[in-house]
């Protein structure tokens, strides 16, 4: 439903980008929110397949990325209007392009891609079984799969 729902907005987005609302929101904003909300609906997707190390490694790629997205849009957003208004008090005049408030949501992506590296190189998710139950004859009856790191309390905090 989210995926379906980021991409009928990026659609509606493109198709309306010359109303004056849409032109004063600077529609390359909106498609980074919708592509960064369909990201994090898709991180989902890797969960529904047996674990693995690319399965467990997609889900924190996929949040991640997606979460950077939408709110570093959204900061760059904030950030663009602050301009506007400082502006305004000084009674002059600006533009500010997406260039110029685009360089905050570069850096943040960036450092986030070289976290999320370094985590994938040293410490990745794989993929354990937990037991939970044996019969008399000490066979597997009952155990579930889990991404496990040792070091992922350290990289997920550093990514929040």
């Amino acid at each position: 439903v989210v995926i379906g729902l980021a991409f009928v907005v990026g659609v509606w987005t493109y198709r309306n980008r010359d109303q004056h609302v849409l032109r004063a929101s600077q529609p390359i904003f909106l498609y980074i929110i919708a592509a960064g909300t369909l990201l994090m609906g898709a991180s989902i997707i890797p969960l529904s397949f047996p674990p693995g190390c690319v399965t467990c490694m997609a889900f924190p790629w996929l949040l991640a990325i997606g979460f950077t997205l939408v709110f570093s849009a959204l900061f760059t957003k904030t950030r663009r209007i602050k301009k506007i208004m400082k502006s305004a008090k000084k009674f002059k005049r600006i533009k500010v392009t997406p260039g110029d408030v685009m360089r905050p949501m570069i850096v943040l992506l960036f450092l986030n891609i070289v976290i999320l590296s370094v985590w994938t190189a040293m410490d990745p998710l794989v993929s354990r079984t937990i037991v939970t139950e044996r019969d008399s004859f000490d066979r597997v009856t009952e155990s579930y799969d889990i991404c496990h790191s040792n070091d992922y309390i350290i990289f997920i905090s550093v990514l929040g």
